[in-house]
């Protein structure tokens, strides 16, 4: 009796296999293919055999160059879709070698250089993103290649060309807020806090309750002196999680306002985040001196505060 039930089953079970190939036909070749790699893992890495050849699954398995992959499959449409599939990953190395490889045949192909640019700057190379980006604006303009640009330079520090970038962009998509901080943001790289606050009053019209707007407008008070606007600001960021520069800044503030209880207070809480070691927040402070000199700041209290600080800490 029992031996029937689990023949009935198994049977079922048969029939349930059955009726999944014939509605999905490649998942029979799915199955073979995933045996197969399981099997040659398992060689390479539990036969006792394994030390007698070199095991595949160690180096980098760059399939596209290998003999196999020209025979098989030596084609544009193969290889557009092996690029596509490791940029859909985020194997941008793999992407790149397959798009720099495809634009020798397709100069002219605006996305093409749109995808190399985009591996090359998600792999930390920003001279050559910006190489690739000018070239995809060149064939074809769009305010998102507009903006790539200025992120790169941007990255590169180089804060003129990224405002220029950015409000070419902000031209293009007036009403893209996220341009309109990235422009704000370029005008706060350059020091240049009245211009940086008048895109930042721009989204802070448009959506109130959004709070990554407010640090950046806190931050623009408090190096323009105007301490009654900055605490205002930094108030109203309080109601959402400080960051530690946040804490930093506002230790700023109240030691731009005579408080310096307050501020080393808040100096201690910044590094006690754990989002910073005291190594760091010493960089940070340094290179903070000249602004809260220029803040009001005694020059002689700072490096006072700052042993008394660290002391505490220990």
């Amino acid at each position: 009796m029992m031996l029937r039930v689990f023949r009935m089953e198994l049977e079922g079970l048969q029939q349930l296999n059955e009726d999944d190939f014939l509605t999905d036909p490649n998942k029979r070749f799915r199955i073979n293919i995933t045996q197969y790699l399981q099997d040659i893992y398992r060689f390479f890495k539990l036969s006792p055999y394994k030390k007698e050849f070199e095991d595949i699954f160690t180096g980098k398995l760059d399939i596209y160059n290998s003999h196999f992959f020209r025979l098989s499959c030596d084609t544009e449409e193969a290889e557009s879709g092996l690029a596509d599939y490791f940029f859909s990953k985020d194997f941008y190395e793999d992407a790149l070698i397959l798009y720099l490889r495809m634009l020798k045949n397709k100069p002219d192909d605006a996305q093409l250089y749109e995808k190399t640019a985009y591996c090359y700057q998600e792999n930390g190379d920003y001279e050559q993103a910006l190489r690739f980006y000018k070239k995809a604006d060149l064939i074809d303009r769009k305010a998102w290649t507009v903006k790539k640009i200025g992120l790169c330079y941007r990255r590169l520090n180089n804060n003129e060309k990224a405002l220029e970038y950015y409000i070419q962009a902000g031209n293009m998509e007036p009403e893209n807020l996220h341009t309109t901080m990235m422009i704000g943001h370029c005008y706060l790289d350059l020091r240049q806090y009245e211009n940086a606050l008048k895109y930042y009053f721009r989204i802070e019209y448009k959506d109130p309750g959004n709070l990554k707007i407010l640090r950046p407008i806190a931050y623009c008070f408090l190096a323009l002196g105007r301490f009654e606007d900055s605490e205002k600001y930094y108030d109203l960021l309080s109601a959402g999680k400080l960051n530690a520069h946040d804490m930093i800044n506002m230790g700023h503030l109240a030691l731009a306002r005579g408080r310096k209880k307050e501020a080393i207070e808040l100096y201690r809480k910044s590094i006690l985040t754990g989002e910073i070691n005291k190594e760091k927040f010493i960089a940070v402070f340094s290179e903070d001196r000249n602004q809260l000199i220029s803040l009001g700041v005694n020059a002689d209290d700072l490096p006072i505060l700052l042993d008394y600080l660290l002391f505490i800490l220990e």
